[in-house]
């Protein structure tokens, strides 16, 4: 799991973070973690100068984990206000699942084993999932945290590239708009289940398509059910609802999410 995988999602934390807990996270993510650090949970930069010149010894070290860590670089860092920890968007992450459970059991579980040496860590309950999406063969996996039980779901894998399969997305929804079909219902479920893998760029499309569909309905030229049209509504609205969540600017050129 990682190479070129997209994590979406994140896990909650309750009671959130305290600025002491998430300050050392952030530290930790940007640690590179070797044997040259001078015990597992030291923070900040122990690479030689000089790797070239450096004693065999040394390099060694410097291409290894301290032991009981599973690789270089833990990707996972805390949200600004404490109530979440998500992946930090660096390319070629590794071991996520096996890095979040390290982090459960040594800093941000319910007892830290790490308590004694960082005593301002205070204990927490997690809960949430991640989707990941590998590229360019999509390995669709969940990781899953219950009760800070870190497991992960194994899914289906689909072939080609994201930008293909939203292809199909908006395909599908263009066919299904107006028609009186058993694959309204279908469609529309299916795309609100999927709709975190959806870019600015698809959200967009999927609710101009929408914005059309209403046009042509309020003029007589679609004659659906008042079901169908149930569907498209709950549609448009999570399809909204997932702009805002993304962050995404609501005001463009051509596009302002308010008139739809």
């Amino acid at each position: 799991m990682g190479r070129t995988s997209k994590f979406i999602g994140e896990i909650g934390i309750s009671p959130a973070l305290s600025a002491e807990e998430i300050n050392y996270l952030k530290q930790f993510n940007r640690t590179r973690h070797t044997q040259l650090l001078p015990n597992p949970y030291a923070v900040g930069d122990f690479e030689p100068e000089d790797l070239r010149n450096a004693d065999p010894d040394l390099i060694m070290k410097n291409s290894y984990p301290p032991e009981g860590q599973p690789g270089l670089w833990c990707n996972w860092i805390p949200a600004d206000d404490g109530t979440a920890i998500k992946w930090d968007g660096a390319e070629k992450s590794h071991d996520m699942a096996e890095w979040l459970v390290y982090l459960v059991e040594h800093f941000i579980g319910r007892a830290p084993l790490a308590k004694a040496e960082l005593p301002f860590f205070v204990g927490h309950e997690l809960n949430g999932e991640v989707e990941v999406v590998g590229e360019p063969v999509h390995d669709r996996q969940k990781i899953v945290v219950t009760n800070s039980r870190v497991r992960v779901l194994e899914g289906s894998t689909v072939y080609g590239d994201l930008d293909d399969l939203l292809f199909i997305f908006g395909s599908a929804l263009r066919y299904g708009l107006g028609r009186q079909t058993y694959a309204v219902g279908l469609i529309s479920k299916f795309i609100r289940n999927n709709l975190k893998l959806l870019n600015q760029k698809w959200l967009v499309n999927l609710l101009e398509d929408m914005k059309g569909y209403e046009k042509d309905r309020a003029n007589g030229r679609i004659h659906d059910s008042a079901c169908d049209y149930d569907e498209w509504t709950k549609l448009r609205i999570a399809l909204k609802e997932e702009y805002l969540r993304q962050g995404l600017d609501p005001n463009l050129p051509h596009f302002r999410l308010d008139e739809h």
